[in-house]
């Protein structure tokens, strides 16, 4: 049995039209503008000509990270990041809190144990005037220091800031991350994922609303407990942000004999969005770190995914703003000198390291292929809760360019493009999979 695929209306293939020609203006303009400075800046305030650096999921003992938060700050920006968000889940780091490092730890996360063994290091690294402790008779309390206490040690115009975020943890693995708030949002809830994911972006885009700040959504992780679908993604136009890849161990970006990947998943919400006239979802990485020292159960380390983001501004607005436009790409190691659209090509040039090669891969679904769909079934034959499967067309590789300059002329039937770039460079800290486990590259989707 199959599902009648999204046809778009006469008005609604128009409307799609008009908006890649104007997003194709709009990303000329911005791309330039990206890369030029303003009169008079400085060098430490031109931005970089491969994007700002950045990571948009990390974790700190505000919620279920193993370290202190400035330890965590301090890694990013000693690596070479530009800006960070730590995403707690369901708060903001606003309210006074400590850890009892003394006490035992009543469930999970094992929030005092995390301290009682990162406060060695952190006193070390921050001096016992800043480490803000209180011994108790029964017990030894250690402060978490506000967000707004510890901004002003790393922050540095042009260099390095910290953006305010959260991770909207709604339940069976439905989460999302909102980046640049003003206040914490709680979870949504709805009776399916779907639901659930336009219920939480639709309270962050009525935050923006409120607030008349940018505020990012970012859909996590849909194979985390194979949470979400590509039609559960398809069906909700206000997503604009997934991450294709999350850093996490028990992510499974790869996705398995029952479960596409979440590139896959990225191809077919694609495809369907743009049958249905919806805009497309860009693509994001990141480490949603947890784990900051090495131990035999470190699964969520940092330094395994994050993006790329031109413009020409390093502030919390001008990022945000960035990622909503689509000005950004996702890199486990693969940096992008430029990236060149018209309305005859895209063209990528890498930024080469030496001894290494690489391969582009331009994806896309072309206007004739069939977007029906069939359930997928496990041994027993019952209906699995996933990604239905697709003819091979849906996310077909339309060209393999060898070589740190590749380029795609539009045959004109194509629904998307979008580039993939991987090298031969082993990805320094791979999740799995042999895909994975070298560096690549995601370049987010022109919609024709």
């Amino acid at each position: 049995m199959t599902t009648a695929p999204f046809r778009p209306t006469a008005m609604a293939r128009e409307r799609s039209h008009d908006r890649w020609r104007a997003g194709l203006r709009l990303a000329a303009t911005l791309m330039i503008a990206s890369c030029v400075s303003a009169p008079g800046a400085s060098r430490a305030t031109q931005a970089p000509s491969i994007g700002w650096k950045g990571n948009l999921h990390t974790h700190s003992l505000w919620s279920d990270g193993t370290d202190f938060p400035e330890m965590i700050v301090a890694w990013y920006r000693d690596h070479g990041y530009n800006f960070l968000s730590l995403t707690e889940h369901d708060l903001l780091q606003r309210d006074e809190r400590w850890v009892d490092i003394e006490a035992e730890d009543a469930g999970w996360p094992p929030r005092n144990a995390s301290a009682r063994v990162a406060l060695p290091g952190y006193r070390d690294r921050f001096s016992v005037n800043w480490v803000d402790e209180r011994p108790l008779a029964n017990g030894h309390l250690v402060r978490l220091r506000l967000l707004d206490e510890y901004r002003e040690r790393f922050e540095e115009p042009g260099a390095f800031l910290l953006i305010e975020g959260e991770e909207i943890t709604d339940r069976e693995g439905t989460h999302v991350n909102a980046i640049n708030l003003e206040v914490a949002i709680k979870p949504q809830g709805g009776e399916t994922a779907m639901e659930r994911i336009r219920n939480n972006v639709l309270a962050v885009n009525a935050q923006e609303r409120r607030f008349r700040r940018p505020i990012a959504a970012i859909v996590n992780h849909p194979n985390w407990t194979w949470a979400w679908t590509a039609e559960d993604i398809a069906a909700v136009p206000e997503a604009r942000i997934f991450e294709v890849y999350n850093g996490h161990l028990l992510i499974n970006n790869g996705g398995d004999s029952l479960h596409v990947s979440t590139e896959r998943i990225w191809d077919v919400a694609l495809s369907l969005r743009h049958a249905a006239g919806h805009p497309p979802i860009y693509a994001a990485a990141s480490d949603d770190a947890h784990d900051y020292r090495e131990h035999g159960d470190s699964i969520s380390r940092v330094g395994r995914g994050w993006i790329m983001v031109r413009t020409a501004r390093l502030d919390p607005d001008s990022i945000v703003r960035a990622l909503q436009d689509g000005r950004f790409y996702a890199s486990t190691g693969v940096s992008i000198r430029s990236e060149t659209y018209d309305e005859e090509r895209m063209r990528i040039e890498i930024d080469a390291q030496p001894g290494v090669t690489y391969r582009t891969r331009f994806i896309g679904t072309r206007l004739g292929t069939p977007l029906d769909s069939e359930p997928v079934v496990d041994a027993q034959g019952d209906t699995v809760r996933t990604t239905r499967r697709y003819d091979e067309g849906v996310g077909e590789v339309l060209a393999e360019v060898e070589g740190v300059v590749a380029e795609y002329r539009y045959a004109g039937d194509e629904r998307y493009v979008r580039a993939q770039v991987t090298s031969s460079q082993p990805h320094v800290d791979p999740t799995t999979g042999k895909v994975l486990g070298v560096q690549q590259a995601w370049l987010q989707p022109v919609f024709r």
